[in-house]
């Protein structure tokens, strides 16, 4: 962090210190070079959006027991908390980076699809979704085939 508080951005790029403008041949200076210190302009650092990455469980049988998510992606804070299809889950803030949550035997009692998000309610901002499906016992018989023979 203290790297940043001395580095600034300026025209899209990370400069330290002071940018110095050096310029000669300019009407009414006689050729001398006239040096002009700018000052690189302040930063402000803003909260990351939740982001959510694929990767981890992301399907179950369908009447399964309940069980935790977990979550991995960026910019979750000790206020977030994961969402099944817009509503919250008891949810359990790991780091910046992961979150669990609880997800009940009657949300996956049924085939369907759930959108899983993470909305952080101190800022206002919902993460993008990523799917979750819950597959019926019968969409996986040919798996159960496939493994017996």
């Amino acid at each position: 962090m203290e790297s940043l508080k001395k580095s600034r951005w300026f025209a899209g790029f990370l400069v330290t210190g002071l940018l110095v403008l050096v310029a000669s041949g300019c009407g009414g200076s006689g050729g001398v070079a006239t040096q002009i210190i700018v000052p690189p302009p302040a930063i402000t650092l803003t909260n990351t959006a939740p982001y959510l990455v694929a990767g981890g469980q992301n399907w179950v049988v369908a009447g399964v027991k309940g069980f935790t998510l977990l979550a991995n992606g960026t910019g979750f804070t000790s206020t977030s908390v994961m969402q099944w299809n817009g509503t919250a889950l008891p949810s359990q803030f790991g780091t910046s980076v992961n979150i669990a949550a609880t997800v009940s035997s009657t949300l996956v009692a049924a085939q369907g699809t759930a959108s899983i998000t993470v909305h952080d309610p101190s800022t206002g901002v919902t993460s993008n979704a990523l799917s979750f499906s819950i597959a019926s016992a019968t969409d996986l018989d040919w798996l159960w085939t496939t493994i017996e023979a």
